[in-house]
């Protein structure tokens, strides 16, 4: 018999109470409520998901003067954050 790190019965017991939590969880879910809630909330989401998908697909491509315009404005912006945070914002003290 190999020794094991937990005893059998702790193995047992979490099993148990894991299936016992699953079906609790699934017996509230399956209220006609909550269901169709779900189904209203993947409808929307697949529907968001196929609009972001589209915008990205059928959006015209940028040229290179502005992309590099609009990444150089965003570094700047981000540089010009954490300056801000540094000049203004007192950091945590210890203890």
């Amino acid at each position: 018999m190999t020794p094991t790190f937990f005893h059998p019965a702790i193995v047992q017991l979490l099993r148990l109470q894991s299936r016992g939590r699953g079906r609790r969880m699934w017996s509230r879910f399956r209220q006609p409520r909550r269901l169709f809630l779900s189904a209203v909330a993947c409808a929307l989401a697949v529907v968001w998901l196929g609009n972001a998908a589209m915008t990205i697909w059928l959006r015209e491509t940028a040229s290179p003067e502005s992309l590099h315009a609009l990444l150089s404005l965003g570094l700047v912006l981000y540089v010009g954050w954490h300056f801000a945070k540094a000049a203004f914002f007192r950091p945590e003290s210890r203890g």
